[in-house]
């Protein structure tokens, strides 16, 4: 996982995550593409394994998802195929091809710019602790999933297309030019216009949206008062990142409002703006 060269919001990965009391919005976007280009950090998820609900996780009680992760693979690379489709569809052409690597680490699922990759982690891989903030987040989610499902879902499935939304905006060179908190807000905006592309996906995407949002909007809020959660974000990104709470906070806010403002924008407008320089 090395540093690339990229500017001052961009280390080597993208991502995304924090929160503290859950706002019914956030009164404006939540975001920035330096992320750790993933979207839950580890740090978050063992800060989280106290919440009340959480689990351990016993891994002689689990398959050994080690021999899946072809599987998960196929399963990724079907979803790039279907985006970089609708990228020609819109009349973009790429200017490079994304991989997809199954190589677990903190960020459970984030975009390497230096690497040109998106990487997947498994969940035979991951410590007690993140098993345990999984079941909670699925007990609350809405759509009655086993933690190990409820990662399949949100890092396997749903945020996909979000790291696909960076690399977007990586080839275009527009990564280095957005604030944290528009690349994040963005990279959102081009998933969830992702799905809605396709009439079933679309129909089960506002249960897909509410199931991975309760969770981290009932956290509390890490912006101070009088402060504005954009400005403060951008201008404590560093040490959010290292505050899993607070970062996970503002994961949940900045999809609400990527949610709340769908209707604005379209998967084809997204794309040309990001078009390869």
């Amino acid at each position: 996982m090395g540093t690339t060269s990229l500017p001052p919001h961009t280390a080597d990965r993208v991502g995304t995550t924090h929160m503290q009391h859950a706002p019914p919005s956030l009164p404006t976007r939540v975001g920035g593409c330096r992320r750790r280009l993933s979207v839950l950090p580890v740090l978050l998820m063992s800060v989280f394994s106290a919440a009340p609900g959480a689990q351990a996780h016993d891994p002689a009680a689990q398959p050994d998802l080690r021999a899946s992760v072809d599987g998960i693979e196929l399963r990724a690379a079907e979803v790039l195929e279907r985006f970089m489709t609708a990228l020609r569809d819109c009349g973009v052409e790429p200017a490079f091809e994304p991989k997809i690597v199954v190589r677990t680490h903190p960020g459970m699922i984030a975009y390497f710019p230096g690497e040109q990759s998106v990487h997947l982690s498994r969940w035979a891989d991951l410590p007690v602790p993140i098993t345990g903030t999984l079941a909670a987040w699925a007990a609350e989610g809405t759509l009655g999933l086993s933690a190990e499902q409820q990662f399949a879902e949100v890092f396997h499935s749903l945020l996909l297309p979000h790291e696909l939304g960076h690399y977007l905006q990586h080839a275009s060179g527009r990564l280095a030019k957005l604030d944290r908190w528009a690349s994040e807000v963005e990279a959102n905006r081009i998933a969830i216009a992702f799905w809605q592309l396709d009439a079933a996906e679309a129909q089960r995407l506002p249960a897909r949206i509410d199931n991975f949002i309760g969770f981290l909007g009932n956290l509390p809020s890490p912006v101070p008062d009088g402060s504005e959660p954009r400005e403060y974000f951008n201008a404590n990104y560093e040490r959010l990142g290292d505050d899993g709470p607070a970062y996970a906070w503002y994961m949940g806010g900045l999809m609400r409002t990527a949610w709340e403002e769908r209707s604005r924008t379209d998967f084809c407008a997204l794309a040309k703006l990001n078009r390869p320089t």
